[in-house]
């Protein structure tokens, strides 16, 4: 596993998006992060990506890490800036949306 100590929120994040295979319309990732996640007609969540991830917000940031920790069908995919992709059965995608709640 990569070590992912130092990782800095505001550089974790190149890519998120919605697994539309997996999404099962639970919708809390509407709730948890709206700016960044909308559901679409045909009935699964779909990620509304900025151009670019270096002007995020350490808000924006922590919001998309925690919407995609807790989706409970784990549909919501994370690249972190190590190339790794992470979802909520990850626990290095636990750990950061922990740390970044915490700030």
């Amino acid at each position: 596993m990569a070590s992912h100590e130092g990782l800095m929120m505001t550089s974790a994040i190149t890519d998120f998006w919605v697994d539309s295979d997996w999404c099962l319309a639970h919708y809390l990732c509407i709730d948890l992060a709206p700016v960044f996640f909308e559901m679409r007609d045909e009935g699964w969540a779909a990620s509304i990506r900025p151009t670019d991830f270096t002007s995020m917000s350490a808000a924006d940031i922590d919001a998309v890490l925690w919407a995609a920790a807790h989706c409970p069908v784990a549909a919501i995919k994370v690249r972190l800036s190590s190339g790794e992709v992470v979802d909520a059965n990850s626990a290095v995608l636990k750990t950061l949306a922990r740390r970044s709640s915490s700030s």
